[in-house]
């Protein structure tokens, strides 16, 4: 009789062995997913900073460019003679 409470507690204590095992293999996963949740959120931040660089390097390379107004190339010079 003690054999086979003794092959009984054998198996439990492999079984308990297995859980705690698959327990911390659980939160290693969970702690990569959080891990990785972060990541992912810098990385969007970061993505949205670059964005709104290129738009405003876009509006300040615009305004760089834009052409000035042509100053008045009009002559009004007249000759005593043209009159």
């Amino acid at each position: 009789m003690q054999g086979i409470i003794d092959q009984q507690a054998d198996k439990l204590d492999q079984a308990l062995g297995t859980i705690e095992s698959q327990a911390k293999t659980t939160k290693q996963l969970q702690d990569m997913a959080v891990e990785s949740a972060k990541a992912r959120a810098a990385d969007a931040t970061t993505i949205q900073q670059l964005k709104e660089m290129v738009v405003d390097m876009t509006k300040q390379l615009a305004a760089f460019q834009k052409p000035t107004t042509p100053a008045d190339t009009t002559t009004t010079d007249t000759k005593e003679g043209d009159k």
